[in-house]
């Protein structure tokens, strides 16, 4: 990923050098060049400290070279990545007074409005983001900044939007902001102007999405909701201080796309008994340092009752100590982790965790199938040994036998040996093996594997992983794995119209409307919130069902098979004692 993303941002550097060298008379500096090379390295390897100094001494360089806006604008983004907010805003503004037409002030605008959200100016960091918004050439540049525009106008009243729509010079940031000022009217109880408000924005914009927003607004039935609003707060690694496109960003997106849909549902779908609930979106940055300081801030405001995120594992892991110590429930839609939701009674994860998932494929293949005999087949690495010992420890634990256990070590691509293995554990327990269980590294692997299984034993049934559910990889190894089963956190049953249950929006979709429905029958309190939350059984989700066990982990998984061709549901399967 390092490496990725280092030849990206070079080659987005060089190829905007280039242009700026065709326009402009620049001597070539080859310090200067070494510099911007070491510092973008540094960037990468989030050595933002060491990455800021580096190319702020190529920025400084006179007279000016093939690098030094480039210089300016990478040494900005460092000084956000370490904190250093005002030298960021001091190197962005310094570009653009003397820069005004590089092909690099959209990102100078946006790393200045990520610098006035570090130094706590909302509205300054606003205004950046409908500049860059109405006039940015970048696709990626224009989705950050309406994203962060988005988060931002949540603490705005209609009247501070209204100001900064007067200044929008483009009519895509005006229509945007239309659209904000009308959810904030909404939000302050004044249903009548969200109306006028929305009914012009679907005589003004073609936008799909502006336009199912404003048909949403319309269709509310209520002036005003009683009580006070209250906040979720959303943690996400959105990463902007990267400023390229980061597989954190995507899924964070994502997810925050699903959770603000939700949060749309649940206010035009509630009863003027119910709480207005808002949504204060952050950026972890994958740092602890950032996840303690934002949910510090939580912490003192009374109107947040809970966290939505963080997304991955390690991440979820700091958050979840820092909440639980808090006392601040947090929902962690996608985090797999072992022992995340063991760390204290206010931290949940509603996707199983590697424990949940290996248990699960046991039980199925114990209580439904009826299998006696089981055999695995693992990655030595996790998460595949965790799912293994997991498997097996519940196969033990049923009455079951787990008759062999081979580890194989990541790109291995012959297996002959493990499964002379197996049959010599299968002779010396006198017991053919009926079922063999396979964490795999990922879906590369599916050929490699079922062709020698089937060599081996053709009649044993194959238990995968969810790292198995992939219709092209299966389908190139078709007669091989043929009737392979495996679990799967998502299914799409058809029943939205909103979100896909495949797609990863469903993951935060479910998440926020378990969440909001909860928090509307506890009415405020935080510990009431983890109370409630703590005894939900089978709540019906898009992607899936939400049942928390005692360990306040997802105990509900998809059983599927590939089977002619096709992957098809085949059944349901929680945890049970």
């Amino acid at each position: 990923m390092i490496r990725t993303t280092f030849c990206l941002l070079l080659l987005v550097f060089t190829a905007a050098a280039g242009r700026l060298q065709a326009q402009d008379d620049i001597v070539f500096h080859p310090q200067a060049e070494q510099l911007f090379l070491l510092g973008v390295r540094q960037y990468t390897q989030q050595e933002y400290k060491g990455a800021y100094q580096t190319l702020k001494q190529a920025a400084d360089m006179q007279p000016a070279h093939q690098r030094t806006t480039a210089s300016i604008v990478m040494a900005a983004k460092a000084a956000n990545g370490a904190g250093l907010w005002e030298e960021a805003a001091l190197l962005c503004t310094d570009m653009l007074e003397r820069f005004p037409f590089s092909s690099y002030a959209e990102d100078a605008h946006y790393t200045l409005g990520v610098a006035m959200m570090g130094m706590g100016h909302g509205r300054a960091a606003a205004e950046q983001m409908v500049v860059v918004l109405g006039g940015a050439q970048t696709r990626i540049t224009r989705w950050r900044a309406g994203e962060l525009l988005e988060g931002l106008a949540e603490k705005f009243s209609p009247d501070e939007i209204r100001v900064l729509e007067a200044r929008a010079a483009d009519d895509t940031a005006r229509v945007m902001l239309m659209l904000l000022r009308a959810e904030a009217y909404v939000r302050t109880g004044n249903a009548d102007s969200a109306s006028v408000l929305a009914r012009a924005l679907q005589a003004l914009s073609a936008d799909t999405k502006i336009l199912k927003r404003a048909h949403r607004l319309i269709s509310r039935t209520t002036a005003s909701h009683a009580g006070d609003t209250l906040t979720v707060g959303v943690l996400v690694p959105f990463m902007n201080h990267l400023n390229v496109e980061t597989r954190e960003h995507q899924t964070s997106v994502a997810i925050v796309k699903g959770i603000r849909e939700a949060v749309r549902e649940y206010a035009a779908d509630t009863s003027p008994a119910g709480s207005p609930v808002r949504l204060d979106v952050r950026d972890s940055q994958r740092s602890p340092e950032q996840i303690e300081r934002i949910i510090s801030e939580w912490r003192t405001d009374s109107t947040v009752v809970a966290i939505l995120g963080p997304l991955f594992s390690d991440e979820t892991m700091a958050a979840g100590a820092i909440a639980n110590r808090a006392r601040i429930p947090l929902v962690s839609p996608t985090a797999t982790g072992n022992g995340i939701a063991s760390i204290g009674d206010y931290v949940f994860q509603a996707s199983p965790d590697y424990v949940m998932r290996g248990s699960l494929m046991a039980q199925y293949a114990v209580r439904t199938l009826g299998l006696r005999n089981l055999a695995v087949l693992t990655l030595e690495e996790p998460p595949g040994s965790l799912l293994a010992s997991a498997f097996v420890a519940e196969v033990k634990r049923l009455g079951a036998s787990v008759i062999s256990v081979q580890h194989y070590p990541g790109g291995t691509s012959d297996f002959r040996h493990l499964f002379r293995a197996m049959k010599n554990d299968a002779n010396a327990a006198k017991s053919d093996i009926q079922a063999l269980y396979c964490p795999i590294a990922s879906a590369a692997d599916i050929g490699i594997v079922t062709s020698q299984i089937k060599v081996f034993d053709g009649t044993m049934v194959i238990l995968g992983t969810d790292e198995w559910n992939d219709d092209e990889a299966l389908d190139r190894t078709k007669m091989s794995a043929d009737g392979v089963i495996f679990p799967s956190d998502r299914w799409d049953n058809g029943d939205s119209e909103l979100i896909s249950g495949l797609s990863l929006e469903s993951f935060g979709y479910d998440a926020a409307s378990l969440l909001v429905r909860c928090v509307t029958g506890t009415r405020d309190t935080r510990a009431s919130l983890a109370h409630t939350l703590a005894g939900v059984r089978e709540y019906d989700g898009v992607h899936a069902k939400i049942s928390f066990t005692q360990r306040r982990v997802n105990s509900f998984l998809h059983i599927l098979q590939y089977k002619n061709g096709f992957i098809k549901k085949i059944s349901d399967i929680e945890y049970r004692q």
